[in-house]
């Protein structure tokens, strides 16, 4: 007896989400559907199986065949031939093919579904896994199919309690009426018990229905699961103390009114009772907009489900495993009828669309139809950087996620005249650390500053960003790194004012700090809080010629900070491109790196910070050589006639 071992996922993508997926046994030739068909009718056929009212027309022994074949193809899969190749599929994929009606009728076969199916019961079948990740281009049936998932679990095993969150409370409760919806299609002999309701709201509850007793007579029950599947509210807390055995986050990277790393952090408590793993969870998604914390959030997790980054006790790093399916694998209309991909066809297609777009409009069209997971999560350069810098940045980032440094996260409070960092969680107001203040060298610290917080704007506004970079004094240059970023949208501005002067204090322990920020909107208010806070000395004085500004605002600021027209971001523009082009590999912090790729696209506050922490390297790429002076020294080599010396320079 053999198996077959097929790769589900591309071996060479660097960032871990390909397994090797091993069938049951292969079965005998003629143990195996349209076997003996020739080769080119060979292709997956739907069971064909009795209506309600046929059923029930059905004797006893017969309706028992047709569950028990149901019921095992449901447990062990199906084997058919696919033009003369021996395909398999998993016993959910076969009930998804056979019973799960969708808007447009039952689904067909495909072999992106086949492997997502795989990826699946991989999961299922890993002790050491909490579930699966899935992102892939839209409109590819990921709902449907978290759907069917939850169904065929339930809906076969007792005392099971499965759930459903989306991004918003509303997506979610759409998501379960869809359910409910393909669950009253389902022929009615396949149905477990239920209690009755025809059109359930809140949850479909496999419980007995109840019964009035009658006086002076018991209750009778029936046989029921005990079991059910509901949605809850998108808040992180909505299913905290609940002991789940299937969940569903639908549309997590487009999830913004919870955290949905922090939801999940909460929600996997469900699924493990001490070491054991009791239960599954399956998060589907397509990224739409990476600026928004929905996208950010959802990467999170993603960058956490990496299977090749596991903890001592053998799980990655959020308990799930990731899944991604390119765009151009079984694209609608590229598909051939043994429900094959048409590689090359769905490849021109997508490309030429990709061509006819530039911009945000290619970033969409990126994420929308991502060939790679850069793609998805990628980042659209605007006209800031060089060609050569972007690659840079590119692979920086990628080294960063592959192999991560050992940064912390943490609160900067002042104690008896010393600052001191506290390790902490990672959350907005955490100051990230790469490396603490060393003496002998130097910091320079970049600030952007805002005009208004959550009290005074909105949520969305600007966030006030700190860079530090250090570099050792002298004529060494290969040091130059940041090693300290903070970027924040305060509910107050002095909240974010005090952590701002806390870093400045802590990198200046050693009296070897300076800083410099820009005479932008809100500047005269963080420099004089800084000045107040006894750091006037630390503050660096308006640089020459760097292209900068002569506006004079009449405030504090214009002696010391710079305002940027167009001649100062020129000049930041070229220094900058040649700074990362020497020392961009020496950039270990990603939150930093990805404000830098967004420069000239979107907000980039940290990305406007590290401008202004470099203006104290305008001159790193200047040739440092002494030169000495030469001294002579006069020879005799000889007399002349009249007996005066000859002499020569040496």
């Amino acid at each position: 007896m053999t198996t077959l071992k097929i790769q589900v996922g591309d071996p060479e993508e660097e960032f871990g989400s390909s397994i090797t997926y091993e069938t049951p046994n292969i079965p005998n030739k003629k143990d195996i559907a349209g076997s003996d068909l020739p080769k080119k009718l060979q292709k997956f056929h739907r069971e064909k199986y009795p209506s309600d009212k046929n059923f029930e027309s059905l004797d006893e022994p017969e309706q028992l065949r047709i569950l028990n074949e149901v019921l095992d193809k449901r447990k062990n899969g199906h084997w058919f031939m696919n033009n003369g190749e021996e395909t398999y599929i998993t016993g959910i994929h076969w009930f998804y093919l056979n019973f799960w009606k969708i808007d447009i009728g039952l689904p067909d076969y495909r072999r992106s579904d086949r492997d997502y199916f795989y990826f699946w019961d991989y999961c299922c079948k890993d002790e050491f896994c909490l579930g699966m990740v899935n992102m892939e281009n839209r409109r590819q049936g990921k709902t449907e199919r978290a759907n069917c998932i939850l169904y065929e679990y339930t809906s076969i095993n007792a005392n099971s309690h499965s759930g459903i969150q989306s991004k918003t409370d509303a997506d979610a409760k759409k998501v379960f009426l869809k359910l409910v919806r393909t669950w009253k299609r389902m022929p009615y002999w396949l149905k477990p018990i239920d209690e009755g309701d025809s059109q359930p709201k809140s949850a479909l509850r496999f419980f007995e229905p109840g019964l009035r007793s009658t006086k002076g007579k018991r209750k009778e029950y029936g046989v029921s699961l005990d079991s059910w599947i509901d949605y809850e509210a998108a808040k992180e807390e909505s299913y905290d103390g609940e002991k789940l055995k299937r969940y569903v986050s639908d549309e997590s990277g487009k999830t913004t009114i919870s955290d949905v790393s922090e939801r999940w952090n909460i929600v996997k408590e469900c699924f493990v009772t001490g070491r054991k793993v009791i239960g599954k969870a399956l998060f589907t998604t397509t990224v739409e907009e990476m600026e928004k914390k929905g996208g950010k959030n959802f990467k999170t997790i993603w960058d956490n489900s990496d299977l090749k980054l596991r903890d001592d006790n053998g799980f990655t790093r959020s308990g799930l495993y990731r899944y991604f399916k390119p765009a151009y694998y079984c694209l609608e209309g590229f598909i051939d009828e043994y429900g094959n991909p048409m590689l090359e066809e769905a490849i021109t297609f997508l490309t030429n669309k990709r061509n006819g777009a530039d911009g945000k409009g290619l970033a969409s069209e990126k994420r929308k139809y991502p060939f790679k997971v850069e793609d998805a999560f990628g980042i659209v350069y605007g006209s800031f950087w060089e060609q050569d810098v972007k690659d840079i940045l590119d692979i920086v980032k990628a080294e960063v996620i592959k192999n991560p440094p050992n940064i912390t996260y943490n609160i900067l409070f002042e104690r008896d005249g010393e600052i001191i960092a506290t390790p902490t969680k990672s959350n907005e107001s955490s100051v990230i650390i790469l490396e603490p203040p060393l003496p002998d060298v130097e910091y320079k610290v970049g600030l952007d500053s805002i005009s208004t917080d959550n009290q005074t704007g909105d949520e969305s506004g600007s966030e006030l960003a700190c860079v530090v970079m250090k570099s050792f004094a002298g004529i060494e240059r290969t040091s130059y790194e940041p090693v300290c970023v903070f970027s924040l949208r305060p509910d107050r501005m002095e909240t974010a004012y005090e952590i701002v002067s806390c870093i400045i204090k802590y990198y200046g322990k050693y009296e070897n700090v300076k800083v410099l920020g820009e005479n932008n909107a809100g500047a005269t208010n963080l420099l004089n809080y800084l000045i107040n806070r006894g750091l006037k000395r630390f503050m660096q004085k308006k640089p020459k010629d760097v292209g900068a500004s002569n506006l004079k605002t009449n405030t504090v600021s214009d002696k010391y900070w710079i305002y940027r027209d167009n001649n100062v971001l020129e000049f930041q523009k070229g220094l900058s491109n040649r700074f990362l082009r020497r020392f961009g590999a020496n950039f270990k912090m990603l939150k930093l790196i990805e404000s830098l790729q967004n420069l000239g696209v979107k907000n980039a506050d940290l990305g406007d910070a590290f401008l202004m922490a470099i203006m104290f390297f305008t001159d790193f790429d200047k040739v440092n050589v002494k030169t000495r002076e030469l001294k002579t020294t006069l020879i005799i080599i000889g007399y002349d006639n009249y007996g005066k010396a000859i002499y020569k320079e040496v």
